[in-house]
């Protein structure tokens, strides 16, 4: 198989749809047709993988078998030319914590077993697992060693490899609010001390609009800190790390250095460089709800190159413009100055000079996406010349 395949199958009055990816042997992919096998085991989220190993030479699946069930519990091991096996007499032991299924002929009674055995519960899966660790002896674990893999921990199973993945985003939503926690405090108090005004002896001291665009901030940043896992788990949306990870470097950067410690003042051109960070991560963000558009089983639609990119690139413009909506009304209502039309010192801005910030924060954000659209744009297209490349090559 070079590309995937598709077919449906009804049992006892439910729908399986069933999905044959090309054949490999590890999760690193050294060619296209491995890469399309790793990308639907990775990304498709699909709930049952059955995979088919070569009972004549087990030993070589072994590594997919074991990184297959970090990623999806839900595994049926189908052992297939047992009969050629034992024509040989290759004996084998076999103590993998998955179900197995002997292949011998394509039949009915084979089909309707993997079925069965694919129908795994969550509960029933850590049970099983559970025993398993128990039965497993040093033995086993060395020779597992030999081949670079690890047992799976009974009582974390593929949570615990989950975890050790989700550890440097984890560090960083921490890191991220103990700080704006903190900031929230600081500005709270430095609001009820700070002077309303500014002095009249001269001398620029923050007084309480300062602390309290501070406060703020600094309380949004809280409330939108879990926005992504929240929006993930709402619509079962697989969001890579790299994108929790540019988020919470963003709000870092944006709220507690730059409103906390004034950056926006102190560093040159530092709103400037987070509204082109902000445009470029909002523009790859819609490249992958779109991509997970076209993944989606239940809507089939699969949109060309030059709309993906035009989504992408329309979806961070339109996100930057809602920002600088919420920043006037947060101006006017709350007499702040997250829109700059105002100096530190507090001397208002005229014309044009009052408009050149949000003009500015605007045509960043454009270039920024348009940057990412355009090399999405020639991705997806290169993409789709080497698959197409690959179809003529097979037939």
């Amino acid at each position: 198989t070079v590309a995937g395949a598709r077919g449906e199958t009804s049992r006892n009055g439910k729908v399986y749809h069933l999905v044959d990816t090309p054949g490999c042997y590890s999760l690193t992919a050294h060619s296209t047709e491995e890469e399309i096998a790793r990308d639907y085991l990775c990304f498709g989220k699909p709930d049952a993988v059955i995979l088919v190993c070569d009972a004549t030479a087990l030993e070589r699946n072994l590594n997919l078998v074991l990184q297959t069930l970090e990623l999806c519990p839900n595994c049926v091991l189908c052992v297939n030319l047992m009969d050629e096996a034992k024509r040989k007499a290759e004996q084998r032991e076999h103590e993998l914590d998955v179900k197995q299924t002997k292949l011998m002929e394509k039949t009915r009674e084979t089909a309707n077993g993997i079925i069965e055995n694919a129908r795994f519960k969550s509960a029933q899966l850590l049970n099983e697992l559970e025993d398993m660790k128990k039965q497993l002896n040093a033995e086993n674990a060395a020779k597992l060693a030999k081949i670079g893999l690890s047992i799976l921990d009974a009582e974390g199973g593929c949570a615990m490899t989950a975890k050790q993945r989700y550890r440097p985003r984890e560090i960083l939503a921490t890191a991220l609010f103990l700080s704006l926690a903190l900031s929230v405090v600081f500005s709270a108090v430095r609001l009820i001390q700070a002077p309303a005004e500014q002095p009249e002896t001269g001398g620029h001291v923050k007084v309480k609009s300062d602390y309290l665009l501070m406060l703020t901030q600094c309380v949004l940043g809280l409330v939108v800190l879990s926005l992504p896992s929240a929006i993930a788990r709402r619509w079962r949306l697989d969001i890579p790390h790299f994108i929790y990870i540019l988020y919470y470097v963003f709000l870092y950067c944006a709220v507690f250095l730059g409103e906390v410690f004034s950056f926006y003042y102190l560093v040159p051109h530092w709103d400037s460089i987070l509204h082109f960070f902000s445009g470029a991560m909002l523009a790859s963000l819609g490249f992958i709800l779109v991509d997970l558009l076209n993944r989606e089983e239940r809507v089939r639609v699969q949109l060309s190159p030059l709309f993906v990119s035009l989504f992408a690139f329309c979806f961070a413009l339109a996100a930057g413009a809602v920002w600088e909506i919420y920043e006037y009304t947060c101006d006017t209502a709350l007499r702040l100055n997250m829109q700059k039309y105002q100096t530190e010192a507090g001397v208002a801005l005229v014309g044009r000079a009052a408009l050149r910030d949000t003009m500015k924060d605007i045509i960043l954000d454009a270039l920024a996406a348009l940057l990412v659209a355009a090399i999405g744009y020639f991705g997806i297209r290169k993409k789709q010349r080497d698959s197409l490349t690959i179809t003529k090559e097979a037939s």
